[in-house]
């Protein structure tokens, strides 16, 4: 019966480590795009953003609007303005303190922005 009861505890014990190393990232926080110190995005706990993103001595576009995440994934869109009416989603994955965003443009291609966390 002390056996059984240890076996139960030890697969219990593990259960709660693998729950442990299974949770989702944390999104909120300042991120900075990699190759541009000037450009970044700060992501709110209440599901919104704002920032700039862009190369760096480039353009950059002012941004806000909201954003999800399921499990790593995560999926950023702008809110609609003048200049743009359908905005593009930034779609991509949150690893620790790196986060990869991609925008896909119909006849143009796809812009990828690799982010490091600058605060949580």
């Amino acid at each position: 019966m002390a056996l059984t009861w240890m076996r139960r505890a030890l697969l219990l014990g593990v259960a709660g480590l693998v729950a442990a190393g299974c949770a989702a990232p944390v999104v909120a926080g300042r991120w900075q795009v990699v190759d541009s110190p000037n450009a970044g995005l700060e992501v709110r706990g209440d599901g919104t953003f704002q920032g700039e993103i862009g190369p760096t001595g480039g353009p950059r576009v002012r941004l806000n609007g909201t954003w999800v995440a399921s499990g790593a994934d995560v999926t950023f869109t702008p809110a609609a303005t003048p200049q743009a009416s359908a905005p593009i989603p930034l779609v991509g994955k949150v690893d620790g303190d790196t986060m990869t965003l991609t925008a896909t443009v119909p006849g143009a291609g796809s812009l990828t922005l690799t982010l490091k966390r600058r605060s949580g």
